[in-house]
C-alpha cells in the first residue's frame, strides 16, 4: 500500500511539472497584469471622454450666457421701431432679419446670429433661439425649400421630428449601453432643429415674423400636437431607462418619477404659452401701442428676468435638462432632485409673470 501511494504521488508530480513550467506570457500573474492594464486603459478612456463632454458643455453654456448678453444689451439699447419688409411700416416688431421678399428669401447674414426682441423671441430657450433657429435659418435661406421643396410643407417637417423622436425613444431606453442612450439624445437634437425648421418655412410661406405667434391657427395646432407627441416619446424612453436604476424602487417609483416630470412639463406648456400669448396682446401688434411707453417696457430690467426665468424653465429647456442628464447617465439623480425645485421655482414664476404684466399695463395706461 505504501509504495503504491509513492507511485501515485510521483505520477502527480510529473503530470504537474509542465503547469510549472508555462511561459512567461501565459502564466496567471501575467494574465492578471495584462487584465488591469485593459482595465486602466479603459478608465483612461472613460475619464478622456468625460473631460471632452464637461469641456464641451463649458463651452456651449458660455456661448449661450454671452448671447442671451447681447439680447439683453439689445434690448437696453432699442430705440424705436425697425423696418419691416413684409408688414407696414407702422408695425411694431424689433426684429431686423428679413425672411422673405415678395420674390425670394433673402437675409441680412452678418445679423444671423442677433437673437431676435420679439416677444416669442424674448422667453425662447437659449439651445432654441441660438442654435436651431439660426441653423434652421439657414437651412431655409439656402435651400429656399418653401419655393424649391414644395412637398416639404410645414405640416409635414413637423410630422417628420415625430417619427425622429420615435426612433430616438428606442435608443433611449438601451439600459445596456451609455453610447446607445447618447445617440438616442442626439436624435432628440434632430427633433429640436427640425421643430425650429418648421417654423421657419411656415413663416417664410405665410410671410410672417417672429413676432406672429399665430395661435390658434392650423399650423400652430398641428405644431403642438407634434411637441407633444414628442415629448410623449422621451418620457416614455425616460421611464425605461429609470426603471434600470439602481436606486429605483421598481416599475411603480420609475412611473411615479416620470409622471411628476410630465406634470411639470405641463404645467411649465401652459403657464409658458399664457404669458406670451399675454405679453404679445399689449406689446405687439395689433395692439401697436404708444412706441416710447412700449420702450419703456421693453428696457425694464424686471421684464428681463421675467422673460429669462421663463427661458430657462419652459417645456422646451426642461425637456433639454432631462436628456442632458440621460446623456452622462445621470437621469436618475437628476430627475429625483430637481422636480420639487422646478415646481416650487414654477410657482414662483407665474406669480412674477402677473406682476409684470400688471405693471406693463399701468405703463403703457399712463403713456
Amino acid at each position: 500500500m505504501k509504495m503504491s501511494s509513492v507511485c501515485v504521488d510521483i505520477a502527480k508530480g510529473l503530470l504537474s511539472t509542465p503547469n510549472r513550467m508555462e511561459l512567461p506570457w501565459t502564466t496567471p500573474s501575467r494574465v492578471t497584469v495584462v487584465a488591469a492594464d485593459a482595465t486602466k486603459l479603459k478608465m483612461t478612456a472613460v475619464r478622456r471622454g468625460s473631460v471632452g463632454v464637461q469641456a464641451a458643455a463649458l463651452l456651449l453654456t458660455a456661448y449661450l450666457l454671452t448671447m442671451d448678453m447681447v439680447l439683453m444689451l439689445r434690448l437696453q439699447t432699442m430705440e424705436g421701431t425697425e423696418p419691416d419688409p413684409v408688414r407696414p411700416s407702422n408695425a411694431f416688431n424689433s426684429s431686423s432679419v428679413t425672411v422673405e421678399t415678395a420674390t425670394h428669401p433673402s437675409i441680412h447674414w452678418r445679423e444671423l446670429l442677433i437673437p431676435d426682441t420679439a416677444i416669442k423671441g424674448l422667453f425662447m430657450d437659449p439651445m432654441n433661439q441660438h442654435i436651431f433657429m439660426p441653423l434652421a435659418k439657414l437651412t431655409e435661406v439656402g435651400l429656399d425649400l418653401h419655393t424649391r421643396f414644395l412637398w416639404l410643407s410645414p405640416d409635414r417637417i413637423s410630422v417628420s421630428h415625430v417619427l425622429v423622436a420615435a426612433v430616438g425613444m428606442r435608443f433611449l431606453a438601451c439600459r445596456s449601453s451609455l453610447g446607445a442612450r447618447q445617440v438616442g439624445v442626439l436624435l432628440f437634437a434632430v427633433r429640436f432643429y427640425l421643430d425650429a425648421l418648421d417654423g421657419e418655412v411656415a413663416r417664410a410661406v405665410y410671410k410672417m415674423k417672429l413676432s406672429d405667434p399665430g395661435i390658434g391657427s392650423h399650423g400652430h395646432l398641428v405644431d403642438g400636437v407634434c411637441d407633444l407627441a414628442g415629448v410623449v416619446c422621451q418620457l416614455l424612453g425616460t421611464l425605461v431607462l429609470l426603471r434600470a436604476h439602481k436606486e429605483c424602487a421598481g416599475l411603480a417609483a420609475a412611473a411615479t418619477l416620470t409622471m411628476e416630470w410630465a406634470v411639470l412639463i405641463a404645467a411649465s406648456s401652459l403657464g409658458w404659452n399664457s404669458a406670451i400669448s399675454r405679453f404679445h396682446d399689449i406689446l405687439e401688434p395689433p395692439a401697436t401701442p404708444d412706441p416710447v411707453a412700449r420702450l419703456l417696457v421693453m428696457r425694464s430690467v424686471w421684464l428681463w428676468v421675467v422673460a429669462w426665468l421663463w427661458r430657462v424653465l419652459n417645456p422646451h429647456a426642461l425637456t433639454a435638462m432631462l436628456l442632458g442628464a440621460v446623456f452622462v447617465d445621470r437621469q436618475w439623480e437628476f430627475a429625483s432632485w430637481a422636480w420639487k425645485r422646478v415646481a416650487v421655482l414654477l410657482l414662483v414664476l407665474v406669480l412674477l409673470t402677473e406682476v409684470e404684466l400688471r405693471i406693463a399695463s399701468i405703463t403703457l395706461s399712463i403713456r
